[in-house]
């Protein structure tokens, strides 16, 4: 399954209701609002000016696209390690549209251009975090980034880095860097596990899966 919708930028329009995919694991609120993506979308729409600093307070996998009817301008949001791909092109003049998927966007284009010099990258393992795609009219949000659509011109905003992490880890001891590990795997782990359903696993033997 994968996100798709359309939207007008001019007019700050979305073709479905709720535009948003992934799950909230664990936030640093004050509130009770913690865990519910639909919660964090409601309160983006209601606070425009505080969309970057709430995500700076939340930690999971997800997309946003959030409509600004006021200013006429859709914004989408990426994950701050970009767990969940999201790609965006403009489909006919001032209709644009926006996907967790690049092969259903791919669908919904005439005409794809091959992005040589994306090419090029990749094939000398070049695996930078960018907003190119394999095709010229695909763009993609980078991770940690918000993207503003607005009058079909797109500005890139970056709302997050490692840099910003509170805990520097620098200069550990063996002994310490080990210990560390386990109890920040263990908070991750348990962040993703439900309390209210069963639990089902697949150990592959790599590196993850020999870990837990």
């Amino acid at each position: 399954m994968s996100l798709y919708l359309e939207f007008e930028p001019t007019s700050g329009e979305v073709s479905q209701k709720n535009c948003y995919w992934g799950n909230i694991h664990s936030s640093s609120l004050s509130t009770d609002l913690l865990l519910n993506m639909q919660d964090h979308y409601d309160y983006f729409i209601s606070h425009p000016d505080q969309v970057v600093d709430r995500l700076s307070q939340i930690y999971g996998e997800f997309v946003f696209i959030l409509p600004d009817r006021i200013y006429k301008k859709i914004r989408l949001v990426r994950d701050h390690v970009g767990v969940i791909p999201l790609y965006f092109s403009k489909i006919r003049p001032g209709r644009w549209a926006a996907s967790t998927s690049l092969n259903t966007l791919m669908t919904r284009l005439t005409h794809l251009t091959l992005n040589k010099k994306y090419m090029a990258r990749i094939y000398n393992d070049d695996y930078s975090a960018t907003s190119e795609t394999p095709y010229t009219e695909i763009f993609r949000c980078p991770p940690g980034h918000l993207v503003e659509i607005q009058n079909d011109k797109i500005k890139y905003e970056r709302y997050w880095t490692i840099d910003q992490l509170n805990s520097p880890i620098q200069n550990l001891s063996y002994s310490t860097a080990v210990e560390l590990g386990r109890t920040i795997f263990n908070q991750t782990l348990s962040a993703r596990l439900s309390q209210n359903t069963h639990v089902g696993g697949l150990l592959s033997g790599g590196l993850d899966s020999g870990y837990i």
